[in-house]
């Protein structure tokens, strides 16, 4: 028979918590009570609740997205189908 999973707060290492299988509902519940960010697709939370198990409750640095270079006004710009796309460009 298997052994039952033990709670999350009485696990101490990354290691332990990777032996279970955690829902995405669990382990936004597990964020939330932990006081960190609970929003994310389930690998990252997961990565996010290893990463603090290993690090002494820490997140995680946060990189920052890169900004665009390209100084291009999609919203003034008359487009053409010459018009080369920049990092600049959103679609949505």
């Amino acid at each position: 028979m298997a052994t039952p999973r033990p709670p999350f707060e009485t696990l101490t290492t990354a290691a332990e918590f990777n032996q279970w299988y955690w829902k995405k509902s669990e382990l936004v519940a597990i964020c939330k009570a932990q006081g960190w960010p609970s929003t994310g697709r389930k690998a990252a939370l997961r990565e996010r609740i290893l990463y603090a198990l290993d690090h002494g409750g820490a997140l995680p640095p946060q990189t920052a997205a890169p900004r665009p270079r390209s100084t291009f006004n999609w919203a003034k710009a008359q487009l053409t189908p010459e018009t080369v796309l920049t990092d600049s460009v959103t679609f949505g």
